[in-house]
């Protein structure tokens, strides 16, 4: 226990607790208090370091909430029904070891073998629940399911099952994947029609799937998601786009007029409204409209500017 965080590094949640186990155990100040002169220093680290904080308030809070977690690994380290948990030896004896003044032993490092052990223990006990809810949902005799579970269950660490046994497991236990749709609903009409209602691509999930279920087609073979109607739409937009440009040129237009006039249009990002100006060009059989530039100003300068860039 330390009566303050020292060092040049942020405060951890280690040092926090040195600190708060040091201000109620020798200090004897409570919880809240104790919480709220951690903090303190926890937020003098953290201005030195010029990182945004949180309010005091929710500092502390955290703090309790750190120090209630540690109570509660304390109160699970010393359950009376441990040792009866337990099933090996080397650990009951570790486990008493730590318990006593001074926690006489340590820890080497992982034990290989015994986590291979462990493993195909787990794996024994989903096969056991496996076969049992095979049993009950296809209505199988009793006595299959008996001499399963027991085989499964049985010592043998090399955990390797008869052939019979493993071809009815790999039947079952082998999940039936969803496949995903590939068949495209999109195309340049519907996107047209969609870009013309102002529909969202989330609101067009919603409206094709209840179109599709309408005419009794199994939606999973379309591809109809958030993502793949916003593609489309982008490839649509762009497709179009280029056939109108494709076609304009090849008129060879030999004279136009040329029409704007400056409107207050909503922005494409935010809500606010913005200057725009709408440049058209006419011949005789021929409108186009060219763009729509955003204006800073409305100057006469400035809208020259945008007919002559457009």
């Amino acid at each position: 226990m330390v009566n303050q965080i020292t060092g040049n590094k942020l405060p951890s949640n280690g040092d926090c607790l040195r600190v708060l186990f040091h201000n109620m155990r020798v200090v004897n100040l409570n919880l809240n208090d104790s919480s709220g002169l951690v903090a303190d220093e926890c937020l003098l680290f953290w201005k030195k370091a010029r990182i945004p904080t949180q309010h005091h308030c929710d500092v502390v809070r955290k703090i309790k909430n750190v120090y209630e977690s540690w109570r509660s690994l304390d109160k699970n380290k010393t359950r009376k029904d441990a040792f009866n948990i337990i099933k090996i030896e080397e650990d009951r004896q570790f486990l008493t070891l730590q318990r006593q003044e001074g926690r006489v032993g340590y820890m080497i490092g992982v034990d290989k073998k015994l986590c291979a052990v462990e493993e195909r223990r787990s794996e024994r006990e989903q096969r056991r629940e496996l076969f049992k809810q095979t049993n009950i949902d296809y209505g199988t005799g009793p006595t299959n399911s008996v001499d399963v579970v027991e085989s499964i269950s049985s010592d043998d660490e090399r955990d390797v099952l008869n052939s019979k046994d493993s071809e009815i497991c790999e039947s079952i236990t082998m999940p039936v994947k969803n496949k995903r749709g590939r068949k495209e609903i999109m195309n340049s009409r519907l996107a047209s029609a969609l870009d013309k209602c102002k529909v969202s691509d989330r609101d067009a999930v919603h409206l094709l799937i209840a179109c599709v279920e309408v005419f009794n087609v199994d939606v999973k073979d379309y591809a109809i998601s958030r993502s793949s109607i916003k593609r489309a739409r982008e490839s649509f937009r762009y497709q179009i786009s280029s056939e109108i440009k494709t076609a304009f040129h090849q008129l060879n237009l030999n004279s136009v007029v040329v029409h704007w006039d400056s409107k207050i249009l909503p922005n494409l990002i935010g809500t606010e409204n913005v200057d725009r100006l709408p440049v058209i060009i006419t011949a005789p059989n021929v409108e186009q409209l060219l763009g729509i530039p955003h204006l800073s100003s409305g100057t006469g300068k400035e809208i020259s500017s945008a007919v002559y860039d457009t």
